[in-house]
């Protein structure tokens, strides 16, 4: 399954730089960037292609990522407040 996670600057006036790392997960794999660091200027955005891989049927819950954004010195990590849920039917192609 195909996934694009977009990743945005929404402070208009200042550069963000943040790290961007996915946690491995035993029952599915996401294939894609698993962890880089970048910066984007005010508005700006990223999309980062993925692709999970899911070996049977079952609710997964995608939301392995991990942002830490880096300010003045600190690393603040960002947590994502919803699940990114995903059914597969058997026999379901992916």
């Amino acid at each position: 399954m195909d996934i694009e996670v977009t990743v945005r600057n929404r402070l208009v006036e200042s550069p963000v730089e943040f790290e961007f790392a996915l946690e491995r997960q035993a029952d599915f794999e996401l294939i894609g960037a698993e962890r880089f660091r970048w910066t984007l200027d005010g508005g700006d955005e990223i999309v980062v292609p993925l692709h999970a891989i899911m070996s049977s049927s079952g609710i997964y819950n995608l939301q392995s990522l991990r942002l830490t954004v880096f300010v003045d010195n600190l690393q603040v990590p960002y947590l994502f407040p919803f699940q990114w849920i995903v059914k597969v039917n058997p026999n379901a192609t992916i």
